[in-house]
């Protein structure tokens, strides 16, 4: 309610802070953008939702950036052109603000969405407080992969995606850059045991997701003894994840990525 600050760190002159007296919306924006996608008028004809995702992306980029600070953005953007590079916006949000959706922002002077334009790229990183740690490099990179069709979802070819995760690390396993594990099965256990014998890198699962609203979370669709879906929130498969060795996760199912409009951190990414 008291206002925000943003700082600006460009790659060609100081850094630039700027205080902001006035409070973001409430409820993110999103009734905005709702309001803004069913208005109708000679303006939206026919491109009603993507005119509102750039008048709420132009409004994103008004609260952020002021006039000293656009200016800084444009030369930030010279100066990446003139090295034929492309400027990499990062946005290090506070988790006050992390479930507004930066990713509209939009640049109304370039008429260019920032994560689109061929002149920038455009990532969020959220606020940490947790402690970083030290990482060395693994002389091998340990991968250990997971599939599960529980029945009654739709059938997934599992060995086709093995074949294909082998076809595409075979010159680094060749090389013995990279050791790939499968886990045998399709439990919760079955992970526990891989993941206690492999001490994997990198984690990688293939299957199916679903979005809880009981729970307000995302989860993983496992399998249970009888092969029948055993659901996973989140929050259960990083407490069994969250290993020492482990670097990162990586899950193709759908809505793994979905937000909670309650919980920041819900979601299983």
């Amino acid at each position: 309610p008291a206002g925000y600050a943003v700082e600006l760190n460009p790659p060609s002159c100081q850094p630039h802070r700027t205080e902001h007296s006035q409070a973001l919306p409430h409820d993110r924006g999103i009734a905005q953008l709702h309001a803004l996608s069913s208005k109708h008028g000679d303006h939206f004809e026919g491109l009603d939702e993507m005119k509102a995702v750039q008048a709420f992306g132009t409004e994103l980029f008004r609260a952020i950036l002021l006039d000293r600070d656009e200016h800084l953005l444009r030369t930030s953007i010279d100066y990446a052109c003139r090295r034929n590079a492309v400027l990499r916006v990062v946005l290090l949000i506070d988790e006050a603000f992390a479930d507004i959706p930066w990713e509209y922002l939009f640049d109304p002077e370039r008429g260019a969405f920032l994560a689109l334009s061929h002149e920038t790229t455009l990532v969020r990183q959220p606020v940490s407080t947790t402690t970083t740690r030290t990482i060395t490099p693994p002389e091998s990179l340990r991968i250990l992969s997971m599939a599960a069709s529980p029945r009654g979802t739709r059938p997934l070819d599992i060995a086709t995606e093995r074949q294909n995760i082998r076809d595409a690390l075979g010159p680094s396993i060749n090389a013995g850059h990279v050791t790939l594990d499968f886990v045998e099965g399709a439990t919760v256990a079955d992970l526990a045991e891989a993941l206690r014998l492999v001490k994997p890198h990198i984690f990688h699962f293939a299957g199916h997701g679903d979005w809880s609203p009981e729970i307000d979370d995302g989860v993983v669709l496992f399998e249970d003894i009888h092969g029948f879906p055993q659901p996973r929130s989140g929050i259960g498969i990083g407490a069994l994840l969250k290993q020492p060795e482990l670097r990162i996760a990586i899950f193709n199912c759908c809505h793994t990525a979905t937000p909670s409009k309650n919980d920041r951190l819900a979601g299983v990414t």
